[in-house]
């Protein structure tokens, strides 16, 4: 098992969507002053090339697609997320990995203030 202090900062600018992909635990929730009902009872997410997938513990789960966009000027990158229930924007503000990539770290920012610390696996 890759020690947490042994993560690096990846360079958001060149992030590729590849370095997103697979199953992610929501490990971590900062609440949004609006309420964020899926996203914020969510427990696990699971990124593959085009479709998505997400889970809580009181619902079943529900697909939908994404993919990786950047802010036009700055470079960003957020997630476009797509659900039956609706779409969100979540702006990537930190992406740490292992050197081997079996470890990653990833916070997301929502519009509505929600903020998501998701860990892999």
């Amino acid at each position: 098992m890759t020690d947490l202090t042994s993560l690096y900062d990846v360079n958001l600018p060149a992030l590729a969507a590849t370095q997103l992909l697979g199953p992610w635990r929501i490990v971590q929730l900062r609440a949004a002053p609006a309420a964020e009902p899926l996203w914020g009872e969510a427990t696990h997410l699971h990124l593959d090339a085009d479709t998505l997938r997400l889970q809580s513990n009181d619902s079943p789960p529900l697909s939908g697609t994404w993919h990786l966009q950047r802010h036009a000027q700055l470079g960003q990158p957020f997630l476009v997320l797509h659900l039956p229930d609706g779409s969100a924007q979540a702006l990537i503000t930190r992406l740490r990995r292992s050197p081997d990539g079996s470890v990653r770290q990833m916070v997301l920012y929502f519009q509505s203030g929600l903020e998501l610390q998701l860990t892999h696996p």
